[in-house]
């Protein structure tokens, strides 16, 4: 039974049944979830338990074996190309960007490619620029970049086209502590009109969150931050 209408445009995320095989072998089963149209939600488990795997489901770019996902009323399956015109994916790696070129000619190649005009790319590179500390970024070769520097770009290009829902894969993985801090809380001001969708491990990410998942030994609990409330969604995951 689903736990609202899948075809709420306020809902968020919906996800009911949602499975994914490789090999025939299972890498999770769910039952249902869902979070709320804004806010912060944090993913965390362990290494393995299938965290870059769901969040490569809602982003459209790994198909689901079985089950349904929709994202503001989208179904990731039927509805790919219209989600993928609200949402924004940051991966864990570095997401394609060419080395020769630097960050702001990276972000002019990646924003026209998606039919934006130059003003509207200037315009979002304005907008973020103090808070994702762009300035070296810019005007750097991408070969040269520290992980900060790619983090931040790789989230500024995510928000080019204005998504409604950002996800990403590990933010903080390999940043120092200056540049993680300041991350963290440009995150946590975008979920006040966006929905936000992490994976990571770190304490201070869980504690930022509005919303944390915890995926581990088959289990997915939803908890509301600053309780113990569990939501009745899960995911049985068969050994393999």
């Amino acid at each position: 039974m689903k736990l609202i209408n899948c075809r709420d445009l306020n809902s968020g995320i919906v996800i009911d049944g949602l499975g994914r095989e490789f090999n025939g072998k299972s890498v999770f089963k769910s039952s249902s979830l869902r979070t709320h149209g804004t806010g912060l939600v944090n993913l965390q488990g362990p290494n393995g338990s299938g965290k870059t795997t769901l969040l490569r489901i809602l982003a459209t770019l790994l198909a689901p074996s079985e089950g349904e996902a929709w994202i503001q009323g989208l179904s990731v399956v039927k509805d790919s190309i219209k989600v993928r015109k609200i949402i924004g994916f940051v991966p864990a790696s570095d997401g394609g960007f060419l080395r020769r070129l630097t960050g702001r000619e990276n972000l002019f190649l990646f924003g026209r490619l998606r039919g934006l005009k130059n003003r509207e790319i200037g315009g979002v590179i304005d907008q973020y620029r103090e808070s994702l500390a762009l300035d070296r970024a810019l005007e750097t070769p991408f070969a040269l970049f520290s992980s900060g520097m790619r983090q931040s770009l790789g989230i500024c290009r995510a928000l080019l086209h204005n998504p409604t829902v950002l996800i990403l894969d590990e933010p903080t993985r390999s940043l120092d502590h200056r540049i993680a801090t300041k991350l963290r809380q440009t995150l946590q001001d975008l979920s006040q009109k966006k929905l936000i969708v992490t994976a990571s491990h770190q304490k201070e990410d869980y504690s930022r969150a509005s919303e944390n998942w915890e995926l581990d030994n088959g289990l997915l609990c939803a908890f509301d931050k600053g309780t113990s409330h569990i939501f009745e969604n899960t995911i049985s995951r068969k050994s393999v």
